[in-house]
């Protein structure tokens, strides 16, 4: 079912006009939807765009402490805001 609905997604995404930025965090042992299709759907995203792989998170864990994703997360949209104003002052 998942693997169906990502399909469906990874289909739409290319024609999508929307533009705002987006962030994909994905952990690698997720078992819900695989680590692949969320590499499949960061590929097929628009620009700006940024990916956070966090390494040892399933589905649901992807904040905890443990795998450090919070620390990622920030980093990220940190970094994401920057590309996001540089891609905007372009046009």
């Amino acid at each position: 079912m998942v693997d169906i609905l990502c399909l469906c997604l990874l289909r739409c995404l290319p024609q999508a006009t929307v533009s705002m930025p987006l962030l994909v965090m994905h952990g690698t042992h997720d078992k819900m939807v695989p680590h692949r299709l969320g590499l499949q759907f960061f590929a097929a995203a628009h620009e700006p765009k940024a990916f956070v792989s966090v390494e040892g998170a399933g589905h649901t864990d992807l904040l905890s402490k443990e795998h450090g994703g919070m620390q990622a997360l920030v980093f990220a949209v940190k970094n994401l805001r920057k590309k996001a104003a540089a891609s905007q002052t372009r046009e």
